[in-house]
């Protein structure tokens, strides 16, 4: 993990080093694809930006789960981008029991 400042770019290649990257005010950047085994929070208070950079972000369920979404925005800030000329970043495989729920979930 590269980080550059306290509002600099994070560049992350795991999921644990995501799931560390996410807090207020973080500008995360992939540098690989990444599966994901729950759910990413991003909680009230907290503004982040993940930059797909050409990445596959995804939670490979293989049944319905009752949060089976890949992103959760529990009241928080997100932004998702690709700041690649091809941009072919993209966010996969989230399942649920309802169709209340999808790949990502914004509440509040």
């Amino acid at each position: 993990m590269i980080v550059q400042g306290a509002w600099a770019q994070t560049e992350v290649s795991t999921k644990d080093e995501l799931n560390s990257a996410i807090t207020d005010g973080a500008y995360i950047r992939l540098t690989a694809d990444i599966e994901l085994s729950e759910k990413l929070t991003i909680n009230s208070g907290q503004t982040v930006t993940i930059d797909l950079n050409c990445h596959k972000l995804s939670r490979s369920l293989t049944a319905n789960e009752t949060y089976g979404m890949v992103i959760y925005v529990n009241g928080g800030n997100l932004t998702i981008t690709d700041e690649t000329e091809t941009n072919i970043g993209s966010i996969e495989g989230g399942t649920t029991y309802t169709a209340t729920f999808a790949m990502i979930r914004v509440k509040g």
